[in-house]
C-alpha cells in the first residue's frame, strides 16, 4: 500500500509539473497530499437507541407513542459486548406497583400511572424509585484536573518493558482532554485506551504517530456514568503498542487538589544503580511554586516494590542534570502504600543554586531508600508537559483597530515557543516583543500598574507574522505566573502597544500548539476561532471573543467570499471577561467542507448587531470526501437503527489480507471490481460506468470505463483519494462510496487542463406534481418521480410501524422491548394514526 501511494504520488507531481508549465501558480490539485491515513478510532457514542432517539448510559425515559406511558419506564444499561463498552434497553412495566384506591370511582390522569381517588388527582405518586439526579450524585463540585502514572504494572499484568509515562487530563463541559508524555517504550505506542475496572474498552483511538514521545487527544461526549466513574476512580489510561496490543503501560487515573496549580514536573526512571531486576517501574512529581517563597510544594506518586510496612520515610536530593553534582541540603518525604502506589506530599525549601538551575533546566530530583525496589528513582524538573496552548487577544492601549493574537507553548528546555500575527502595523514598527507580568504600584493606587518586562526581544516579522522562541528561560514563578493566566504578551510598535492575556486553551481536535486560528474582526473588536476536524470527520470549533459585555445569541457561518454560506450555526454568547465557546459539529455539508479544503472559506460570526469576519486556513480534504460520500445519500439510504448502533467494528479477511471496518480496495478475484469491508463481511460490486456523450468513445490504458477522445491528446492523470487510483486526463467515473457501493448520483471528472477532480451532484429537473405525488421509487435515486396516486392512498390508509393499516382499522401498538400494550389503542383514520390509553386499564 505503501510502495502503492508514493508511486501515485510520483506520477502526479509529475503530470502536474508537465501540465501546469503556462497555468497560474495558484493552481493546485487537490486530496493529494491528504491522501495519507488518518488515525482510526472506535470511540462513537455509547449508550442506547430507542426509536428515533438516542439516550445516555442510566438514564431513564418513557417510551413514547404519540405521547408518553406513564407505567413503562426504560433505562439504558451499561454492557460490555466484544470487550467494548456498549448500551441496553432494559423497559419495565410498574403498574403492578401502584397502590390500590380506596374510593369506588378511580380515575388515572393521562400522564400518570397508578389509578386515584378524585380527591387524590393532584398526588404525585413514585413508583419508579430514585431518579436520574439521584443516581448520578453530585459531581460538580469534583476534581477538574486528573493524572495517571503510566507503567509495565497496571490492573492485574505486569508487563516487561522500561517504558514509563505520564498522563495529563482535564475534564470540562463533559469532554476528557488528555495529554501523555512517555520515555523508554521499546516501540512506538499505537493507541490510547480508556479502560473501566473490569477492563471494558471506553475508548480506543488509533496512532498514527506520536512526535517528540507526546500524545495529545479529547475523548468528547463522555457518557454521565463515566464521568462519575472518573470522577470516582475508577477508569484507567493504557497505552498500545504493536506488539503488546492489549497494553504496554497503564495506570489508574486519579485527582488530586495540587494538580489545579501545578507548574512543574519531573518522570522519574529507576537509575541504573538502584539494582532492579525487573521492570513496569515508575514516579511521577508534581510541583507547586508559592509565590514570593523559595520553596515547592510537591506530590509524589510511585510505582515500586517495598517491603514490611505501609508508610516509609525516602530520601530526596537535587542534583544538576550534567555533571551529576547534589546539593547539600537533604530532604525526606514520607510516602504511603495504597493500592499499590506510593503516595505523598510534602513542602521543601530550596536554595540559591536549586533555583539557578531549575531556571537553566538543569535540576533533577532522586528519591531513594533501601527499603524500595527499585531503590532510586531520578528524573529532569521541566515545566508541565500538557498540549494545552497560552493565547492572548491582542488590542491597542489606545482602542483603535490594530489588532492580532500571540500564541505562547512552554517547551522541555523552561523556555517559550510563539507565534504571532497582527494586523495595521507595519513589519518595521514593531520595536520589541515581551512577556511581562503586573502588579499592584502601591496600596494607596491598587488600579494602577507597573508592568515588569520578561524576554523582551526584538522581532522581525513578515506580513504581520512571526514565530520563534523567546530568548531566556523561564522562572519557577514565571512558570506558576503563565500557568495561572498572569502573564501578559506585549507587542511594542513605534506609536502604541498592543497587549493580551495570556489564557489557557484546552488542546482539542480544533486547538493545537501547531494550528493557527482565524482572527476575525469587526469594526471595533476581535474574536479567534479555531477550526479542526476529529477522527470521525465532524468539525470542531473553539471560540475566543474576550470581553463580552452582554450574553447574547449569534450566528457563526462558513461562507465563500461572495457572502454564499452554505453552513450556519447558532452559538450562545454570555457574558464573560474572558469568553470560551467549543462543540462539535457532525453533519458539515460539502459545499462547506470544499470551501474549507480548498483555502476559500470566510468565518463569520453575527453577534450583538456587529459582523467580525475572518479568512479561514485551509484544511485537509480528507473530509470532503466523507461529506461528498454522506450529501449523496443522505435521505435516500437508510438502515435499521438498532443494528448499526449495536455492532462495534469488525475486521474483514480478504485474498489473506486484513481489512478494518470501512476500508476499501480493489478486489484481486475479479477486474474492474471494488470492494469494502462492512461488519465483518467484505462487499464486492463491479465498477459502475456512466454514460458517454461521443460517436466513438475509447478505452484508456487502466481505465474500466470508456471515454470521450480528448480534442488535443495530452498525457497524465488526477489521484482520487476515493478510490486510491490515478484516473486519466479527460475520463469520468461514478465515486465508490461503502456501504452503498457506486453513487450514479455523482460524477467525478478530471479535468485535462488543471489535473483537479472535479465532483457534482446529478441536478434533477423540476417536477410538475405536488410534493405529496414526489417520491423515489427506490431508496438510492438520484430524483424523485411523479407518481399518481394508488387506490390505497385514495382510500387514506395509513403506514405505522413498518406496515400498512386501512382507514379505520384498529390495533394495539407494540413497542421494542416491551411488547404489545393491550391498554393503548390506536386507530387509523383518514391516513393518520392516533392512539389512546385505555380507561379501564
Amino acid at each position: 500500500m505503501t510502495a502503492r501511494v508514493l508511486l501515485a504520488a510520483t506520477l502526479l507531481a509529475l503530470t502536474c509539473y508537465a501540465c501546469a508549465a503556462g497555468a497560474r501558480s495558484r493552481r493546485r490539485i487537490p486530496l493529494i497530499e491528504e491522501h495519507e491515513r488518518r488515525p482510526m478510532t472506535h470511540t462513537r457514542r455509547i449508550g442506547c437507541h430507542f426509536g428515533d432517539d438516542f439516550h445516555e448510559l442510566m438514564t431513564e425515559w418513557h417510551p413514547h407513542l404519540d405521547s408518553p406511558l406513564p407505567c413503562f419506564k426504560c433505562t439504558c444499561l451499561p454492557m460490555r459486548q466484544n470487550g467494548r463498552a456498549a448500551g441496553r434497553v432494559s423497559c419495565k412495566n410498574f403498574e403492578d406497583q401502584c397502590p390500590e384506591p380506596t374510593c369506588d370511582n378511580p380515575v388515572t390522569a393521562a400522564d400518570q400511572c397508578c389509578k386515584l381517588c378524585p380527591d387524590q388527582a393532584e398526588t404525585d405518586i413514585n413508583i419508579f424509585g430514585l431518579n436520574d439526579e439521584d443516581r448520578r450524585g453530585d459531581e460538580a463540585d469534583a476534581n477538574r484536573e486528573f493524572m495517571a502514572l503510566l507503567s509495565g504494572r497496571f490492573g492485574k499484568k505486569i508487563v516487561q518493558t522500561e517504558g514509563v509515562g505520564r498522563a495529563y487530563i482535564t475534564l470540562r463541559e463533559g469532554s476528557v482532554h488528555y495529554s501523555i508524555h512517555h520515555e523508554r517504550l521499546e516501540e512506538p505506542p499505537t493507541g490510547v485506551r480508556f479502560l473501566d475496572r473490569k477492563d471494558t474498552i471506553l475508548y480506543d483511538l488509533e496512532l498514527d504517530h506520536s512526535r517528540d514521545g507526546k500524545i495529545c487527544g479529547v475523548w468528547s461526549e463522555v457518557p454521565a456514568y463515566y464521568l462519575g466513574a472518573l470522577q470516582r476512580g475508577h477508569l484507567s489510561l493504557v497505552l498500545t503498542t504493536k506488539k503488546l496490543s492489549n497494553g504496554a503501560i497503564g495506570g489508574v487515573i486519579t485527582g488530586e487538589k495540587l494538580l489545579t496549580f501545578e507548574a512543574l514536573s519531573s518522570l522519574l526512571l529507576p537509575t541504573p544503580a538502584s539494582g532492579a531486576t525487573s521492570l513496569g517501574y515508575g514516579a511521577v512529581a508534581v510541583f507547586n511554586v508559592h509565590p514570593g517563597q523559595h520553596s515547592l510544594e510537591l506530590y509524589i506518586r510511585m510505582r515500586a516494590d517495598m517491603k514490611s510496612t505501609t508508610s516509609y520515610e525516602v530520601l530526596l536530593n537535587f542534583e544538576k542534570s550534567d555533571t551529576g553534582r547534589r546539593t547539600n541540603a537533604d530532604h525526606s518525604i514520607k510516602l504511603t502504600l495504597k493500592n499499590g502506589f506510593l503516595s505523598g506530599n510534602s513542602s521543601i525549601k530550596i536554595g540559591s543554586l536549586e533555583q539557578r538551575w531549575l531556571s537553566r533546566g538543569q535540576l533533577r530530583i532522586s528519591l531513594s531508600s533501601p527499603l524500595m525496589t527499585p531503590s532510586e528513582f531520578s528524573g529532569l524538573i521541566t515545566l508541565k508537559k500538557s498540549c494545552d496552548i497560552y493565547q492572548a487577544l491582542l488590542v491597542r492601549s489606545d482602542s483603535k483597530s490594530a489588532a492580532g493574537y500571540a500564541i505562547v507553548t512552554p517547551t522541555n528546555e523552561m523556555t517559550l515557543k510563539y507565534s504571532l500575527r497582527i494586523l495595521d502595523v507595519g513589519d518595521s514598527d514593531v520595536s520589541s516583543l515581551a512577556v511581562e507580568r503586573e502588579r499592584a504600584k502601591s496600596k494607596s493606587k491598587s488600579k494602577k500598574t507597573r508592568t515588569r518586562g520578561r524576554n523582551q526581544m526584538k522581532p522581525v516579522l513578515v506580513n504581520g507574522r512571526t514565530r520563534g522562541y523567546l530568548p531566556q528561560r523561564i522562572s519557577a514563578r514565571d512558570a506558576y505566573q503563565l500557568f495561572s493566566e498572569k502573564l501578559n504578551f506585549r507587542v511594542s510598535a513605534s506609536n502604541h502597544t498592543l497587549r493580551g492575556v495570556l489564557r489557557r486553551v484546552l488542546h482539542s481536535d480544533a486547538v493545537s500548539a501547531d494550528g493557527e486560528p482565524t482572527l476575525l474582526r469587526s469594526a471595533d473588536a476581535t474574536a479567534l476561532l479555531w477550526l479542526g476536524d476529529s477522527a470521525d470527520c465532524s468539525l470542531a470549533y473553539s471560540l475566543h471573543m474576550g470581553d463580552v459585555s452582554r450574553s447574547d445569541s449569534s450566528i457563526l457561518s462558513i461562507c465563500d467570499t461572495a457572502d454564499y454560506c452554505p453552513m450556519k450555526m447558532d452559538v450562545t454568547v454570555r457574558r464573560s471577561r474572558n469568553f470560551f465557546k467549543s462543540a462539535m459539529i457532525e453533519d458539515v455539508p460539502f459545499a462547506a467542507r470544499r470551501l474549507l479544503s480548498q483555502g476559500n472559506a470566510v468565518a463569520q460570526l453575527r453577534v450583538s448587531g456587529r459582523k467580525f469576519v475572518g479568512d479561514v486556513h485551509r484544511m485537509s480534504a480528507q473530509c470532503a470526501l466523507r461529506s461528498l460520500q454522506r450529501d449523496s445519500f443522505t435521505g435516500y439510504v437508510s438502515e435499521d437503527n438498532e443494528l448499526r448502533n449495536s455492532i462495534v467494528s469488525t475486521d474483514c479477511r480478504y485474498e489473506n489480507d486484513t481489512y478494518k471496518d470501512g476500508d476499501t480496495w480493489h478486489a484481486t478475484h475479479q477486474p474492474c471490481t471494488r470492494c469494502h469491508c462492512k461488519r465483518g463481511a467484505s462487499m464486492c460490486d463491479a465498477i459502475v460506468c456512466p454514460a458517454v456523450d461521443c460517436a466513438t468513445p475509447i478505452q484508456q490504458p487502466g481505465e474500466c470505463c470508456p471515454s470521450c477522445p480528448l480534442l488535443q491528446a495530452v498525457k497524465g492523470g488526477c489521484y482520487w483519494q476515493g478510490d486510491d487510483q490515478i484516473h486519466q486526463f479527460g475520463t469520468t467515473w461514478h465515486p465508490y462510496i461503502p456501504p452503498y457501493g457506486f453513487s450514479t448520483c455523482v460524477l467525478c471528472h478530471c479535468h485535462p487542463l488543471t489535473a483537479e477532480v472535479m465532483c457534482n451532484r446529478k441536478s434533477c429537473a423540476a417536477l410538475d406534481c405536488p410534493l405529496s405525488e414526489q417520491i423515489r421509487e427506490n431508496p438510492a435515486d438520484c430524483c424523485p418521480v411523479c407518481v399518481k396516486p394508488t387506490a390505497a392512498t385514495q382510500n387514506k390508509s395509513c403506514y405505522f410501524q413498518r406496515r400498512h393499516w386501512k382507514d379505520g382499522e384498529e390495533f394495539s401498538p407494540e413497542i421494542s422491548h416491551v411488547a404489545h400494550l393491550r391498554c393503548v389503542r390506536c386507530k387509523c383514520t383518514d391516513g393518520s394514526v392516533d392512539c389512546r390509553r385505555l380507561g379501564h386499564c
